[in-house]
């Protein structure tokens, strides 16, 4: 229970998800792993999840698309917007 989860709170299937495929790395073990790796799993997911939706692997389209996101689900939380300036808000 690394992530940020009340112990009333049953962490959602992405986290969930996350988690099994974290634990398939003897490495690790260490709570640090997920937290290190959490932000970054959310802006490969959504970099994914954009291309697929725009079709596009344009820098421009991506970059466009980032920065009008708005209520991105991620597992650290829902992000409010992505910006070069911010770097990620959460809402």
């Amino acid at each position: 229970r690394n992530l940020p989860f009340p112990p009333t709170e049953k962490p959602g299937p992405l986290q969930q998800d996350f988690t099994k495929k974290l634990q398939k790395y003897p490495e690790a073990e260490d709570w640090a792993a997920a937290v290190a790796a959490a932000p970054y799993y959310d802006f490969l997911h959504l970099i994914k999840t954009i291309i697929e939706s725009e079709k596009s692997f344009d820098p421009q389209v991506i970059r466009r698309v980032l920065n009008s996101t708005s209520g991105y689900a991620g597992l650290v939380g829902t992000y409010a917007g992505i910006d070069v300036g911010t770097h990620g808000r959460f809402s």
